[in-house]
């Protein structure tokens, strides 16, 4: 019974070992299933002159039979052959030969991954390596994108023929621009979106520049503010810039805290505006002195009128905006521009208000007959000009002689 009693204690001892291992598995399973990267035991499997010629899996936790299924004890070579290829295989030898971790961003297209992108990390356990890997495909792809598309925007503002500039607000300090230059036939462009005065810009400019900078203070988001610029440039030439501006950004409050800027030289489009400017003012010169010379020579009477209207809207009068010299010739009058028709001629005009009236609302042309003062026949031709709210008609007066009538 001694001997019996000395054994309890030991057989005890052993089987309360054996639960303690049981238990520390237990808890160290359940410990790594509760995490949301992929965590895999391997261990390494070598040839008779001790080279690693595969791995087989240990562990793993749930998240990795989520991906791999039931691989405990299978052949990592078997289940993903393209370990291999995609460089991983010999990342694992490494570290299981040189103990030194491993972490890298690792791109995967094999199996049953189609494209993805995982984060790897290596460290060496006995003889085999223990591996946590994260899915970032959602990430790198979305970092890919947007590499993509700053490369695009980037080309696309580089082959803008201008400098693009965005610059806080209101000091003007630049955050991006598209070129390394930001000088424009010796302008430097920083100086004309900073608040503070530019020298050389020309001092009847300087309203239109401080004009420019505060109207980012009232417009809207997808509201245009321009400016164009008179400047001198280093060596004194004149310079055309345009500013095309507008809210870049907005602080919580809705006050603006940075502006983009679209700077272009229109030095030659001025020029040529100007040019056009000074030959159009040549031609209407030349073709307002044809219309004088034959408005003055024409032996019909020629006038424009405006009509005058009453508080209750008839017509009672009309204005002489126009008149040729057979017009006052053959109504005796002189010096009617500008006078009224009850002041220079009422006996006869009064008669034609309502003709003119009709032109006024209707817009169409009206041909009729009456006699002037001196009793000879005149026909009438009365037609609008101008815009209809101004009531402004042009008449023509074709005169015959009395005995016509």
């Amino acid at each position: 019974m001694g001997s019996s009693q000395d054994k309890e204690p030991v057989d005890h001892g052993l089987a309360g070992q054996s639960n303690s291992r049981g238990d520390s598995h237990d808890f160290l399973q359940s410990v790594i299933d509760s995490s949301l990267d992929i965590i895999q035991l391997f261990t390494a499997i070598r040839d008779e002159n001790g080279k690693i010629i595969d791995f087989v899996w240990r562990i793993q936790n749930a998240r990795g039979r989520m991906q791999n299924g039931e691989v405990i004890g299978a052949s990592l070579l078997e289940k993903n052959i393209g370990v291999k290829a995609a460089g991983i295989f010999d990342r694992m030898v490494k570290v299981a030969e040189t103990g030194v971790p491993s972490e890298d961003e690792q791109f995967y297209s094999h199996e049953q991954f189609k494209e993805q992108w995982f984060y790897q990390a290596l460290v060496k356990q006995d003889d085999g390596v223990l591996m946590t890997t994260r899915d970032i495909t959602f990430q790198k792809q979305a970092t890919i994108d947007i590499s993509q598309q700053a490369h695009f925007i980037h080309s696309v503002t580089s082959a803008v023929p201008g400098i693009i500039v965005v610059a806080s607000y209101p000091g003007g300090e630049v955050v991006y621009n598209n070129r390394t230059s930001f000088l424009f036939s010796g302008v430097d462009i920083r100086t004309l979106v900073k608040p503070e005065a530019f020298s050389r810009l020309l001092p009847e400019y300087a309203v239109a520049r401080a004009k420019y900078h505060d109207r980012f203070l009232s417009i809207y988001d997808d509201m245009e503010n321009i400016a164009e610029l008179k400047v001198a440039d280093a060596e004194g030439k004149t310079v055309w810039i345009q500013l095309r501006g507008s809210v870049y950004s907005r602080d919580e409050n809705g006050e603006v805290t940075s502006t983009l800027h679209i700077a272009q030289n229109i030095t030659k489009q001025k020029e040529t505006e100007l040019k056009i400017i000074e030959v159009k003012e040549h031609m209407v010169q030349r073709s307002l002195s044809r219309y004088l010379t034959l408005f003055n020579s024409i032996e019909e009477g020629y006038c424009i009128i405006q009509l005058i209207f009453d508080e209750k809207g008839r017509p009672y009068n009309w204005r002489f905006l126009e008149v040729n010299p057979a017009f006052e010739r053959h109504n005796s009058l002189s010096n009617a521009t500008g006078k009224t028709m009850l002041e220079t001629m009422p006996a006869v005009a009064q008669n034609r208000l309502q003709a003119f009236e009709k032109v006024s609302e209707t817009g169409e042309q009206l041909r009729f007959r009456d006699k002037d003062l001196s009793g000879k026949t005149v026909e009438i031709s009365a037609f609008q000009i101008g815009d209809p709210v101004e009531r402004t008609i042009a008449v023509i007066y074709t005169y015959q002689p009395s005995t016509d009538a």
